[in-house]
């Protein structure tokens, strides 16, 4: 038993992508509650790296949401925008299986001295991943 992989959250990086992170969480944490539930006959060595694999992948689907969010957002700059557009498209073609592009988003937005904190930030830990 393992959750889905990340590459089932390609879809949350489409630029239509409005999916909210508080929905996002909502209906993950349904399922992991259904998991729990439903588990009596299997180990809770092998429940609990389940649910720790299940809320990585969750945490790993926040930051998605949050960059493809501010990748529509105006108070970013639009050169930064598009960057981040760039990355969102390679991720929702190719998932996380190939961290290259978001290794050189961060490289080229971390030569750029207007962009977020919250950006660089989370273009580290997915790269990180």
């Amino acid at each position: 038993m393992s959750p889905e992989p990340k590459s089932h959250l390609k879809n949350i990086g489409r630029n239509k992508s409005d999916q909210s992170v508080h929905y996002y969480i909502m209906s993950n944490s349904d399922s992991i509650v259904r998991v729990i539930r439903s588990s009596n006959s299997i180990s809770d060595e092998i429940i609990s790296n389940y649910v720790e694999d299940y809320l990585d992948i969750i945490t790993f689907g926040m930051w998605i949401i949050d960059l493809n969010r501010l990748s529509r957002s105006a108070s970013i700059p639009s050169e930064i925008r598009t960057r981040l557009r760039v990355f969102l498209r390679a991720w929702s073609t190719r998932g996380d299986t190939n961290h290259s592009v978001a290794l050189l988003t961060l490289a080229s937005l971390e030569k750029r001295k207007n962009v977020a904190p919250i950006i660089s930030e989370t273009l580290k830990k997915i790269s990180s991943v």
